[in-house]
């Protein structure tokens, strides 16, 4: 099931809360994105740890955005925006708010902090 709430703060001031984002969007918050300088090579990989997240980065190497809320890895949508949210605060994705949707897609300067890295972790992954 798919919801979204809008949240009175005060007489002047509301913010949206979409689920499938895992963040606010609008003008109280935007989605929080590391600067990759900060990014450790550490944080990378415990980002790539999950196969959930290594299927989610995946379907993102087509170097296309995706709807979060579209992908079918046959887990709860509470559990995708969590690993969404991993992706993201791993440098690896950059998500998107768009209306009630959020777009998800790989942060092409991540090849350039670690070159390689994607490809060789999803190549060791589907060899395993």
């Amino acid at each position: 099931m798919r919801w979204s709430l809008s949240v009175l703060l005060s007489d002047h001031t509301s913010m949206f809360v979409d689920h499938r984002c895992n963040a606010y969007t609008g003008a109280m918050r935007s989605l929080d994105h590391p600067q990759l300088s900060s990014v450790s090579l550490s944080d990378a990989l415990a980002a790539l740890a999950d196969p959930t997240r290594r299927a989610i980065v995946r379907v993102l190497t087509d170097g296309q955005e995706h709807p979060a809320g579209d992908f079918d890895l046959g887990v709860a949508q509470s559990t995708l925006s969590h690993h969404m949210k991993k992706l993201r605060q791993g440098g690896i994705t950059h998500s998107r708010p768009e209306g009630t949707r959020c777009w998800v897609s790989l942060r092409p300067e991540f090849d350039e902090r670690f070159p390689d890295l994607l490809r060789t972790v999803l190549t060791l992954d589907a060899g395993a």
